[in-house]
């Protein structure tokens, strides 16, 4: 069935557990492998602060780990490099690398004596012994928070990201996926990351008359909001609710009716622009 192409990203669980602390096994000693220096060194400190802060937020007879030995990825040949350092200096447990093309190097190892849990995944679904990945990717961010802008009926937004590769890639990467769910970025802005005042660009987007509150209702939003609402789109989401009221052959059948019969010609189309006479 060719549901899972054009369907949307799937929701999240938004009753997450909260965490116990009846562990038994902590690793005694845990290796940090981050980068902190170089052009990730925030996004580096950032999951290192992150880390360190949720360790010692605990009471100490609940620190199950005796010891956290931090490695900056980028003082090494590779992170294989910075992996069996590691393992040499004492680490039965491994969190990281964060970059995928560390961690795509690190893969070469194929097995691993200590485990590993890296913050990527992999540019393939392989699976390799004693590595489990927790990707935080930027799409994995992307679509968790469109899900929740979407869930909480805010569909017109704009964005302002880093003037860098990360910031461009960011921002396509949000536009894309919000737009799949029916929302609309109508302007994206960049600053330069070395600054900490973005009054500039933010005086700039207004000075366009661009104030999703005070034009919600303007005409050429609206348009471009319902521009994005295509058939398919209306459809996969439509789709997504009827499957799990209705047996899965009857599901397979009729999407099947729709891929063969509708879509091919209608699919595309807004969904306030198709007229009765399309539809017979």
């Amino acid at each position: 069935m060719g549901v899972p192409s054009i369907s949307q990203p799937i929701m999240r669980d938004q009753e997450l557990l909260a965490p116990t602390y009846n562990l038994e096994d902590f690793p005694d000693q845990v290796a940090l492998l981050l980068p902190l220096s170089g052009d990730y060194k925030r996004e580096g400190e950032s999951i290192q602060n992150g880390f360190l802060s949720a360790h010692y937020s605990l009471s100490d007879d609940k620190q199950g780990i005796k010891k956290i030995k931090i490695y900056d990825t980028q003082e090494f040949q590779d992170t294989v490099a910075a992996y069996d350092q590691a393992l040499e200096d004492g680490a039965d447990f491994v969190v990281g690398p964060l970059l995928q093309d560390s961690v795509n190097n690190l893969a070469k190892k194929i097995a691993f004596s200590v485990p590993v849990l890296t913050l990527n995944s992999l540019d393939n679904d392989e699976p390799l012994i004693r590595m489990y990945q927790f990707s935080l990717s930027s799409v994995d961010e992307a679509i968790s928070t469109s899900n929740k802008v979407i869930i909480d009926q805010n569909k017109i937004g704009l964005i302002i990201a880093p003037d860098n590769e990360w910031g461009h890639q960011l921002e396509e990467i949000y536009t894309t996926t919000l737009e799949s769910m029916g929302g609309v970025i109508i302007e994206s802005q960049f600053y330069n990351q070395n600054e900490k005042d973005f009054s500039s660009e933010l005086k700039e987007l207004l000075a366009q008359n661009i104030d999703p509150q005070e034009h919600r209702n303007d005409q050429q939003v609206l348009d471009r909001f319902k521009a994005s609402n295509t058939f398919l789109s209306i459809a996969s989401n439509w789709f997504e609710i009827k499957q799990t009221k209705i047996a899965k052959t009857t599901s397979i059948s009729l999407w099947r009716s729709l891929e063969n019969h509708i879509l091919p010609s209608l699919g595309h189309r807004p969904i306030d622009k198709i007229t009765a006479p399309e539809t017979i």
